[in-house]
């Protein structure tokens, strides 16, 4: 799915055992905001189109892990610039300007794509894939680094990510650890009692285990915590 970045802001910060955290709420040109903990959304700019994949939608929030950019915003003219008041030369500059950053793009989509590719098995990785992944990447790079691309040195490293680099998983805005949903609450219920559907697991939490029947809808997570000392 992709979506045009109208604007960005941190919602909510935080800490736990994998570090300091931040939510970022990412709205779209059609006023829909996303969360994500991705550590770069912040940095995204008006005008950014991003694919998210599938956002995930609960209680009508939205959030995504991660994304990838497809076009960044075209380069405007200079302050207190017209069209009319543009030369050859600044409108082929421009056009220059555009063509590199669309080719950025590209280029860094394409080393995302190859890197998962490389990092998805654990066989012997060619030396043919290695040389192709330096030229690419260096490409790529120095395209980002400046708009008058130079070659850099090669930067192949045959290793795969650690832990500690992994994203922290999107969770519900309202803390910073997962908490499960309503069906999943009378699934587990269903299962722990080797029921075969979860059609009699209201009338067990309210009348058995004597919860407040509004509990189950409004605080599974809750529920589910009292109710698993008592199975």
């Amino acid at each position: 799915m992709q979506i045009t970045v109208k604007s960005t802001k941190i919602a909510k910060t935080g800490t736990n055992k994998s570090g300091d955290w931040e939510l970022v709420l990412v709205t779209s040109d059609d006023g829909t905001d996303y969360a994500t903990f991705h550590k770069n959304a912040k940095n995204l700019i008006a005008g950014t189109v991003i694919d998210i994949g599938e956002p995930k939608i609960e209680k009508g929030k939205c959030s995504f892990k991660e994304y990838e950019i497809v076009s960044a915003p075209a380069e405007t003219p200079p302050a207190g610039t017209s069209k009319s008041d543009m030369t050859p030369e600044m409108w082929a500059e421009k056009d220059r300007i555009e063509r590199w950053s669309f080719e950025a793009q590209v280029a860094y989509k394409g080393i995302v794509e190859l890197v998962k590719t490389i990092y998805s098995t654990d066989k012997e990785i060619p030396d043919e894939l290695k040389k192709v992944y330096d030229v690419a990447l260096n490409w790529a790079l120095a395209h980002f680094q400046t708009s008058n691309p130079t070659p850099t040195k090669p930067v192949w490293q045959a290793t795969k990510p650690t832990q500690e680099a992994t994203e922290p998983e999107p969770i519900d805005w309202g803390s910073n650890e997962e908490k499960i949903t309503t069906p999943e609450l009378l699934s587990w219920v269903a299962e722990a009692n080797s029921w075969k559907n979860t059609s009699a697991c209201r009338s067990w939490l309210v009348n058995k285990c004597k919860i407040d029947e509004d509990r189950i809808d409004n605080d599974p997570q809750g529920v589910y915590d009292e109710v698993k000392q008592l199975i």
